[in-house]
């Protein structure tokens, strides 16, 4: 039998993600970004380091999200935003990438 590590045990014992919540941070982390650029951003991809503005915990799952119509890409891992980068056609990200309605 496998190992239950701490980690695993706290996926399971988690509640699922609510989607309206994770939609309305995504929009908000996206719109603050965007609100905000900074320079270093401006070649089209931007890591979020310890300490940065952006930096925080979210209630969102790991994944990378763009906000329909928005020309960035924000990434999440393990409940923090970790990078940004352009969505550029023609997909856009690729399926990899969580749509996530403009308004909710």
């Amino acid at each position: 039998m496998a190992k239950l590590t701490a980690k695993k045990l706290a996926a399971v014992a988690a509640p699922a993600p609510d989607p309206g919540a994770t939609a309305r941070i995504v929009r908000q982390v996206t719109s603050a970004f965007v609100g905000r650029l900074p320079a270093a951003a401006r070649s089209g991809h931007y890591r979020v380091e310890p300490g940065d503005q952006f930096d925080g915990s979210y209630a969102v799952p790991d994944g990378h999200y763009r906000v329909v119509g928005a020309d960035w890409i924000v990434a999440f891992r393990d409940g923090r935003f970790v990078e940004a980068y352009r969505a550029l056609p023609p997909d856009y990200g690729g399926a990899a990438v969580i749509a996530v309605a403009a308004d909710g």
